[in-house]
């Protein structure tokens, strides 16, 4: 074929193609009102399920019509249906033009929603792989299968055979077999049916790719698996699937296994069941294997057909141009050959320049159109923003006015509440004022009576004990010596009645006084006192302190106290350790303190006659003593005037013995202020 003639043709092409998109009333021989009104409509939809009897040519002119006419009537799962069937038989055709027109058409229709819409992506793909636009057929092909794997995992197999067919055509078989093993896989978990389509698919690229490969064995057994499955099922139904694994199967055993009686049946079957574009491809290997067995005849009259034939699809050109060359070769006919070769150069050169320009054309008014679109939705997008921002004003200040009544409300509803609860603490005050009142009332009824008893205690039961003692030594001074030992002893034992009297009368008098007396706390310093109280000890008890080991172990705390009460609680409890080593043989008492969990504790250890353990809750008691009055002598007050001492500074005292004759600790626990 002459490069001048090729020209002609592409432009005569081009001009149908143009006819065929703009002008579809035109070209499918119908008036706009046929396709336009809605009983047409319908009969469109009806004729759609039984277009694959008619012929090819006027099945495009009816999907082209339906097209139109769904996109009229805004009904996008028709419009979606009618284009990707005219897009595929525009491709089959040889019409790429027309196949990218439609194609674009059911994307913008398209709806992720429904499956198909991964057929519609990867067919996108197929009319630019048609094209020469390999890397948008590869993203075409890449967006198809991402939606798949995301909802339509049952699609998958589509954009992976159409990514391994891409792969294959840039002659990376490796790739390519790798993708169509994975679309393999999946095919064998499908129903019965669609498998055996699938396996059709995959294993004749499968054949091809180990053909290119050069591993021959491995192509005949897929080319073999393709025709098996292939002979399984009904090809009316899938006539692409049937032609594409006939015309693969016999190029190859055309091509590389030099086997072409085994081609001939296979094109045969191919002849058909093909129509169109698959027509075209299955006479170019029909040309093949007449040249191939030697029937130059055949094969010229096949090509000067060819030649004749409108051709938009570089692929097919460029075959038809091998076999023009390799028939003009061998009939001696160089000077054509040579015309052939030169073609060839040229359209593998330049083989999609035209179509380049042209698609860049469509998609320059394409981006317009988008650009204007987008200028269209930007307003509508204001004008529902300035709406939104109207209703969010009014949102607001309905919400500002509905929060300022809920805070008048709470606020009165604090106000009423504290008012309350003022009126009640009010009344509670009030209350326990009158109880504070009555309280200082009985206290000073108290005082007046403890004061009473007090006076009584210091003077009317001091008094009569004195006269007591007066009289007696009055008649003991009388008596002289008349008295005999008898008489003498009774004597004895009042006046040791009348001291034990006397030393109650003032027990009871100084425990009064300690409960009475007004407390005025200051800083003591702890071991000079105990040191100065012990001193004066020792002038009381001067025979007995020589012997005795008295011991303060260093440094005591300081505590806050009042004097004169501290010093009665020390001068007790050291006048008690005392009494309590008096019998021992070597007598020991030990002062120490310590700061320990926020108080001051001053401990007073003796090695003495103990405490028993039956007795020890009683030690504290008034008048209670838990030992012979002969043994240790005392009153019982002295323990009981301390404890209410250290009751008083909010302290406490703790007795501690292992039992009777094995000593006793004292210790005080004074706050800490």
């Amino acid at each position: 074929m002459k490069p001048k003639t090729m020209n002609r043709k592409k432009g005569f092409a081009a001009l149908i193609t143009i006819l065929q998109i703009y002008l579809p009333a035109f070209s499918q021989g119908w008036q706009p009102a046929d396709i336009y009104s809605k009983e047409s409509f319908q009969t469109l939809q009806l004729q759609y399920q039984n277009a694959e009897t008619l012929p090819i040519e006027e099945r495009l002119r009816l999907f082209k019509a339906g097209t139109q006419a769904a996109r009229h009537h805004q009904d996008k799962e028709w419009v979606r249906k009618f284009a990707y069937k005219a897009a595929s038989d525009a491709v089959a055709l040889d019409s790429l033009g027309t196949a990218l027109a439609y194609i674009n058409i059911a994307r913008e229709a398209a709806d992720e929603s429904d499956p198909f819409t991964v057929n519609i992506i990867s067919y996108q793909g197929v009319v630019h792989k048609s094209a020469g636009g390999y890397e948008a057929a590869l993203g075409f092909y890449e967006e198809a299968l991402e939606l798949a794997r995301k909802k339509y995992p049952e699609k998958i197999t589509l954009p992976l055979g159409n990514i391994a067919t891409l792969y294959r055509s840039q002659q990376d078989y490796e790739q390519a077999i790798h993708y169509i093993h994975q679309v393999n896989q999946i095919s064998l978990t499908l129903d019965s049916l669609q498998k055996a389509y699938n396996l059709v698919y995959d294993y004749a690229e499968l054949c091809i790719a180990y053909s290119n490969l050069g591993q021959p064995d491995s192509a005949t057994y897929y080319a073999e698996l393709s025709i098996d499955n292939l002979n399984k099922i009904d090809k009316q139904l899938n006539m692409k699937a049937a032609a594409f694994a006939y015309i693969t199967v016999a190029d190859f055993y055309i091509d590389q296994l030099q086997q072409p009686h085994l081609a001939r049946p296979l094109l045969d079957s191919a002849l058909h069941y093909t129509e169109g574009f698959y027509h075209t491809k299955v006479r170019l290997s029909l040309g093949k294997y007449f040249l191939s067995t030697g029937h130059l005849k055949k094969t010229g009259a096949l090509v000067l057909e060819l030649q004749n034939t409108p051709m938009q699809s570089q692929t097919t050109k460029l075959r038809l141009l091998e076999l023009s060359k390799q028939y003009y070769t061998e009939t001696g006919m160089f000077r054509e050959a040579l015309a052939c070769a030169d073609s060839i150069a040229i359209l593998k050169s330049e083989r999609f320049s035209q179509e380049k320009n042209r698609l860049m054309g469509f998609y320059a008014a394409k981006f317009k159109n988008q650009q204007q679109q987008q200028e269209i939705q930007a307003l509508r997008y204001e004008q529902q923003a300035e709406k939104l921002r109207h209703k969010t004003a009014r949102l607001i200040f309905l919400l500002i006015s509905l929060l300022a009544c809920t805070v008048a409300i709470l606020l009165g509803l604090e106000f009423s509440r504290k008012k309350r609860v003022a009126n009640i603490l009010r009344k509670e005050l009030e209350i326990k004022t009158e109880d504070l009142k009555l309280a200082n009332k009985m206290l000073a009824d108290k005082v007046d009576k403890l004061n009473a008893f007090k006076y009584t205690v210091s003077h009317d039961l001091k008094t009569p004990i004195s006269s007591a003692f007066n009289v007696l030594t009055l008649i003991k001074m009388q008596a002289g010596d008349l008295l005999n030992s008898t008489t003498a002893q009774l004597f004895a034992n009042l006046d040791t009645v009348l001291t034990q009297m006397e030393e109650i009368a003032e027990g009871v008098s100084a425990y009064l006084e300690a409960d009475a007396l007004e407390l005025r706390p200051s800083k003591i310093d702890c071991e000079k006192l105990i040191t100065a109280i012990f001193n004066q000890q020792k002038h009381l008890y001067p025979d007995h302190l020589k012997r005795y080991s008295f011991l303060i172990r260093s440094p005591l705390p300081d505590c806050h106290s009042d004097p004169l009460l501290f010093r009665q609680v020390i001068t007790n409890l050291l006048s008690n350790a005392i009494k309590a080593v008096q019998h021992e043989a070597h007598p020991e008492i030990q002062v120490y303190g310590q700061l320990s969990n926020g108080e001051v504790q001053l401990s007073f250890k003796d090695n003495g006659i103990g405490i028993p353990l039956q007795k020890r809750e009683r030690i504290f008691a008034l008048f209670k003593s838990v030992h012979d009055r002969r043994q240790f002598p005392g009153t019982g007050i002295g323990l009981a005037i301390v404890k209410r001492i250290m009751e008083r500074h909010e302290g406490r005292i703790e007795a501690e013995s292992p039992g009777e004759g094995q000593g006793s600790t004292f210790t005080l626990h004074f706050p800490l202020i």
